[in-house]
């Protein structure tokens, strides 16, 4: 996740202030609006991320109230 590529996507206005060696340093600009675009992106991403999370734990065993032997991924009688 490039957060200054979302930032470019919500509208808001991205700014290369200075280049040190490898470090680059930026400034964002926008409106209320392209905050809360970004805003809205980032939390959307993330909520897809736990929800994958979510869904390989359920494929896996791991999540259950049963206790996992982690080495075999078998849950333990």
């Amino acid at each position: 996740m490039d957060v200054l590529e979302i930032a470019r996507k919500s509208g808001m206005t991205v700014i290369l202030d200075a280049r040190i060696g490898q470090i680059e340093y930026h400034s964002v600009y926008g409106s209320v609006n392209s905050l809360k675009k970004l805003i809205e992106t980032i939390v959307a991403l993330v909520s897809d991320d736990v929800t994958d999370a979510i869904h390989v734990s359920s494929e896996t065993g791991f999540g259950d109230n049963a206790p996992t032997d982690c080495t075999t991924n078998r849950q333990l009688q």
